[in-house]
């Protein structure tokens, strides 16, 4: 997560070292991987042990409120956007990412943020 700062192995470490204590269910049947996925509470188990805050942007059935856009993004500090099944990092406003989110950027599939984390 280049959000964070820390080096890539590290991150890679730190989440598979987290998944080991997950619980199994019947929609969780696998344990979590750097490799193959990893799921959201670990993610967000993650940042929160490393001082970052999660803010939700948008509820169940009240539509999306904040997009993945300019004008729409802060400026300044580091955030890590929660899209359905994909991360995104934003500093200072630009967005870092290898996919390309203009799909998204332009509307209605922006319904899909859960979650932003800021560093305090």
């Amino acid at each position: 997560m280049i959000a964070t700062g820390k080096p890539y192995q590290e991150v890679y470490d730190a989440l598979n070292s987290l998944a080991t204590s997950e619980r199994r269910g019947k929609r969780k049947y696998r344990l979590s991987s750097s490799r193959t996925g990893v799921y959201r509470t670990t993610k967000e188990k993650y940042l929160l042990s490393l001082g970052w805050q999660c803010t939700p942007t948008m509820q169940i059935g009240q539509g999306c409120k904040v997009h993945l856009r300019e004008g729409e993004l802060p400026a300044e500090g580091r955030f890590v956007v929660f899209l359905s099944r994909h991360l995104t990092a934003v500093i200072d406003g630009v967005i870092h990412d290898t996919d390309d989110l203009s799909g998204m950027a332009r509307g209605a599939s922006m319904g899909t943020t859960e979650t932003r984390a800021r560093s305090r």
